[in-house]
């Protein structure tokens, strides 16, 4: 049997694969949004529901951290098979983008390199069945859903990958530090295959000798290299922006989920404001135009918004405007007189 927690990872494979002996365990007595649509999707699939403890769940994942899901199937067979590599090439909408990992053995790695080639919208990653991590419940973790959104492809040869990806005009290049071209400096607009090598000795010699290329990223500091995940996030990224990005089909939150919630409480507590009643944009200006009028001695309700928001960016003037009612005594005391009457002031008290 094989598990999957984490509420990214189980919601992903609830989505995306649902064949064979399941069992979700979940956290007692959690109520929230979140937890209820894990729970119909669970239902929607008929897959058993188990309610346990905190302390079940820790034991069943040996401490690692979970959120509170656990889906316990039987070990799946691999969806995405050697022979669909062609397949995913001749049949993509753009020149195809594959990341290919040499030797990647440390699960958080793979995960975020699965991550980051979701995110530029790579079209397979593929990685050596021996000698290299495979999908394990850690990598799935990590990866938050994108082991099962990218397809992942082992297979025995890579040498033969490489040659079978050059005969569909895919070109291979591979990323080592003692190349003598960067990274920046090399189309990337046509089919690529990027090939990182693994965490201790990059790329294996034969890898190396059957790249079309071989590039390097500028390293302007002490270190040589950088972390395998980092290094395959920026070279996607690099020949996405070269392609030019695509449309988004749906916004990307600019915060982790959780933690966008625990700010919104935050704000609206603070200032008494229920969290239903207005959006977070609209707490913050009003948060924002409050301290300006408190600041600036302005009632809020004697200007519009739009003229409070002007104070923000106006806020000499109408510090002025106070300096004049407080000192304005009646019509015949001209604003110079009262200006100079202040700085008289402040002399005296320097004095």
């Amino acid at each position: 049997m094989e598990l999957t927690y984490g509420r990214h990872a189980v919601e992903a494979m609830l989505s995306h694969d649902v064949s064979g002996e399941m069992a979700l365990f979940f956290q007692e007595n959690r109520k929230d949004e979140r937890t209820l649509q894990i729970l119909e999707q669970a239902e929607h699939h008929q897959i058993p529901i188990h309610p346990v403890s905190r302390t079940v769940l820790d034991e069943m994942t040996d401490g690692t951290r979970h959120q509170g899901f656990v889906l316990r199937c039987a070990n799946p067979e691999p969806i995405w098979q050697p022979d669909h590599l062609p397949h995913l090439v001749d049949n993509a909408t753009e020149p195809a983008l594959l990341l290919i990992l040499d030797g990647v053995q440390d699960p958080h790695n793979l995960g975020a390199c699965l991550r980051s080639a979701d995110g530029a919208g790579a079209h397979a990653v593929v990685s050596p069945r021996n000698r290299a991590v495979g999908l394990t419940p850690a990598v799935r973790k990590v990866a938050s859903g994108a082991a099962e959104s990218v397809p992942f492809i082992q297979i025995v040869n890579l040498v033969r990958t490489l040659d079978e990806l050059r005969a569909k005009e895919v070109k291979i290049v591979g990323l080592a530090s003692e190349a003598d071209q960067s990274l920046y400096d090399i189309d990337l607009t046509g089919p690529i295959a990027l090939v990182l090598g693994g965490e201790e000795k990059g790329l294996r010699r034969l890898t190396r000798e059957n790249c079309d290329h071989l590039v390097r990223l500028p390293m302007l500091g002490a270190t040589e290299s950088l972390n395998v995940s980092v290094a395959a996030g920026i070279c996607l990224y690099e020949i996405r922006r070269q392609r030019g990005m695509p449309p988004q089909k749906d916004p990307i939150p600019s915060l982790d989920p959780d933690i966008e919630d625990v700010m919104q409480k935050d704000v609206t507590s603070e200032n008494n404001i229920p969290e239903d009643a207005v959006l977070k944009d609209d707490v913050l200006e009003d948060i924002a135009l409050e301290n300006v009028a408190s600041e600036n001695v302005i009632p809020k309700n004697d200007a519009s918004e739009d003229d409070r928001l002007e104070d923000i960016v106006s806020g000499d003037t109408a510090l002025e405007d106070v300096i004049l009612e407080d000192f304005v005594l009646d019509d015949a005391i001209s604003e110079d007189d009262v200006l100079e009457d202040v700085a008289h002031e402040d002399a005296d008290s320097e004095r």
